[in-house]
């Protein structure tokens, strides 16, 4: 009785911390849509030998390249759609955008997800796409209002470097971030 109340209880825990499959992301470009490429997140993995075998940890060192920041979001998505163009890399809002009268990126306050509706949901995961991020979520000596335009997220450092290498052809302020992630449950 007791190893069945076990199963039942690991099991509502584990359902809590899956997420649903996302909503296809719909294209929030506000210019040109047929010149922007957008990913869906819902099905990015971590590929299990980018992880510390070592020891299971919530929490893992991953590699941020950062393009640019700024406290205005139209500006940096201007910039964010200006390097889609000349990089081909894809843009993936996970479904959020700016909510002018929260002065917040957020989901919609009608999105699936119950916990993050109309609030910010950070990207945490390594993929190669651009987004726009608050800084602050992944160095807090940042202020909470700064902007980054993020062209990628790595576990292997130098999977961030040859991107880097490439974007700061362009931008000369790119640079990497080394930021120590939380890669948990967040609902």
């Amino acid at each position: 009785m007791k190893i069945l109340f076990s199963f039942i209880f690991i099991s509502i825990l584990l359902s809590a911390c899956t997420s649903k499959r996302a909503k296809e992301i719909n294209d929030t470009a506000k210019e040109d849509e047929s010149l922007v490429r957008v990913v869906d997140s819902s099905h990015v993995l971590i590929d299990d030998a980018e992880m510390d075998s070592s020891e299971f940890s919530e929490t893992q060192l991953l590699y941020v390249v950062i393009v640019d920041t700024a406290s205005n979001y139209d500006e940096l998505y201007k910039r964010l759609s200006e390097i889609n163009k000349k990089f081909d890399l894809p843009i993936d809002l996970m479904d959020r955008s700016f909510n002018e009268k929260k002065n917040l990126i957020a989901l919609s306050e009608k999105s699936d997800d119950d916990v993050f509706a109309g609030e910010y949901l950070p990207r945490r995961f390594p993929s190669t796409s651009l987004s726009l991020e608050y800084l602050s979520f992944y160095d807090e000596e940042f202020h909470p209002k700064t902007i980054a335009i993020v062209a990628g997220i790595f576990a292997v450092k130098e999977e961030a470097e040859q991107l880097l290498n490439k974007l700061q052809k362009e931008y000369s302020n790119a640079y990497i971030l080394n930021s120590e992630i939380y890669l948990g449950c967040i609902h």
